[in-house]
């Protein structure tokens, strides 16, 4: 009847037959040492051409750490690393020392006047052990520090406008104060831009569909939700009239435990467990921060330390 049918049997002895030919080819194809030579220059020169960059930083000095401190082999190329890339992930383990990497990374690249003015942007439990150890590892360094009382809403404006006018080595601020310091219009829109063209591109599709009235709905509150996280990022520090980020001078951000900035808003036409599309305003708000500092010195501007890459979904890894 013209109808194709599977012949089970038959299909079975063709693969069995095919994984035999192919185990027996991979043997047969080295059997010949001409012909393996051969194929092994073959290889390398089409494929096998191209090695990942190492980096040695066994050479540097380090003017201005403390005698106290003798810095391990991988934190030394860690700040090396740092020194010739610009943009780098500190993605050792929990107890590597990632902490010295950012410090001093931030003190050389700055001795060396590739950057000007890093922040140092660190968890809120973290602010008075992280600024001790910067003292610790340099004590002539010059550093502000945004603690509860330089950071209350009475002393904001002045901290921020005394960070703007003077020239630290470093600042220093928590997670939860770096996102009080607002940012420009300018800044903003572009990333609002680029973000809502998407979402509303699938939510047209979704609109095409009839039976995705649930996706539709999600969608439409995504993209509600992805506004007022931006009209909040907008009006960040507008109340105390503090000074936008952009003119702070802050050319570079170091972020400890970054990957509390994972949940950047995306969107996905499949509902899967455990994968959820909707950023968050903390993660937005350093990326806006982060894309102007690399708009303005493409490939240095940040550096992101974290042991926890990934915590717990692929929608992390996206």
């Amino acid at each position: 009847d013209k109808k194709t049918v599977l012949d089970s049997n038959a299909t079975q002895a063709a693969n069995d037959m095919a994984g035999k030919i192919k185990a027996k080819f991979k043997s047969w194809v080295w059997l010949d040492s001409e012909r393996a030579a051969d194929l092994v220059e073959s290889y390398n020169d089409r494929y096998n051409n191209i090695a990942p960059r190492r980096f040695d930083g066994s050479h540097l000095t380090l003017p201005g750490v403390s005698l106290r401190f003798k810095l391990h082999p991988h934190q030394l190329t860690a700040i090396w690393r740092q020194i010739q890339t610009g943009n780098t992930y500190l993605a050792h383990a929990v107890g590597a020392g990632k902490t010295i990497e950012a410090i001093a990374g931030g003190m050389e690249q700055k001795r060396l006047g590739l950057i000007q003015k890093p922040i140092y942007v660190v968890p809120n439990h973290m602010l008075e052990q992280f600024s001790n150890e910067f003292m610790e590892l340099y004590p002539l360094a010059n550093i502000m520090v945004a603690d509860d009382q330089n950071f209350s809403k009475e002393r904001r404006k002045a901290f921020v406008a005394a960070a703007t006018l003077n020239a630290p080595d470093a600042i220093v601020i928590t997670h939860d104060a770096f996102q009080r310091i607002g940012v420009k219009p300018e800044s903003v829109d572009p990333i609002r831009d680029e973000i809502l063209a998407d979402l509303e591109e699938e939510l047209e599709a979704a609109a095409k569909d009839a039976g995705a009235r649930v996706r539709r709905g999600q969608l439409e509150q995504q993209i509600e939700a992805v506004n007022q996280r931006f009209d909040s990022i907008l009006s960040a520090g507008k109340k105390d009239g503090v000074v936008d980020f952009e003119d702070m001078g802050v050319d570079f951000i170091f972020a400890d435990e970054a990957h509390v900035y994972r949940k950047l808003d995306f969107h996905t036409a499949q509902s899967i467990k455990g994968i959820d599309p909707n950023g968050s305003r903390r993660a937005l708000d350093m990326y806006v921060k982060t894309r102007h500092l690399d708009r303005q010195r493409p490939g240095r501007a940040m550096v992101f330390a974290s042991g926890t890459a990934v915590t717990n979904t692929m929608g992390e890894i996206y």
